[in-house]
């Protein structure tokens, strides 16, 4: 079964950077953690869920667990505040796009994965009228706290035969690998070394991803 993933930040649209500042700003206003720490933590950290890296920061800082309550009041300060101030002016990536609609008949099954809330991803897709060209758009709630459970539920019951997946994150190379697929890097927000250090089978640009992706599914 011909399956292909993407993420989404980085892949689909590129705020990452902008993320990672917010993500530093709001936690030295109310935990009082030095934010380039903080955006250094988020950027390293590419592919996971936002509330992996809340707990991650939160346990290196003061050694606790983080509550809950306590992140779902800081998780909606900074989700509103993408919602409002930052996806608004967020430009497709059209080659990515293109990639996307134009080859998806070319798969059995197709879907995005991302470390976004799920409700939150599904309409930031709708938004850029690219739900339409997937199977499954996957993002984390209480049932899927990770890629690997996107993956988990994408293949138990499909072989994938290739399976390709298209992330800008290292932890996406890693995923990916771990679940057998094909792992494309896009040098968005790591290097090309990194992201072969990371597992990628291969690099590419935005500009040549679709050909890559037809040249994968010739072999």
């Amino acid at each position: 079964m011909k399956i292909i993933g993407f993420d989404f930040d980085g892949v689909f649209i590129n705020i990452e950077t902008e993320k990672a500042k917010l993500f530093g700003d709001i936690l030295y206003k109310h935990w009082g953690i030095d934010p380039i720490l903080a955006s250094n933590l988020w950027l390293l950290n590419l592919g996971t869920s936002r509330r992996y890296k809340f707990d991650l920061l939160y346990q290196n800082n003061f050694n606790n667990k983080l509550q809950e309550e306590i992140y779902q009041e800081i998780e909606q300060e900074f989700s509103d505040t993408l919602i409002r101030d930052y996806y608004p002016g967020a430009e497709l990536i059209n080659e990515t796009f293109e990639a996307a609609r134009d080859l998806n008949n070319r798969f059995d099954l197709s879907f995005i994965s991302s470390g976004i809330p799920h409700d939150e991803l599904n309409s930031i897709a709708s938004k850029f009228k690219i739900d339409k060209y997937f199977d499954l758009i996957l993002g984390t709630s209480q049932n899927f706290k990770s890629k690997a459970d996107h993956f988990h539920i994408v293949t138990q019951n499909n072989l994938p035969s290739p399976g390709i997946f298209i992330g800008d994150g290292l932890e996406d190379m890693k995923i990916a690998k771990q679940f057998k697929f094909i792992a494309v890097g896009l040098p968005a927000n790591h290097d090309s070394q990194a992201l072969l250090n990371a597992g990628a089978d291969l690099v590419c640009e935005f500009s040549s991803l679709k050909q890559e992706i037809n040249n994968l599914i010739a072999k």
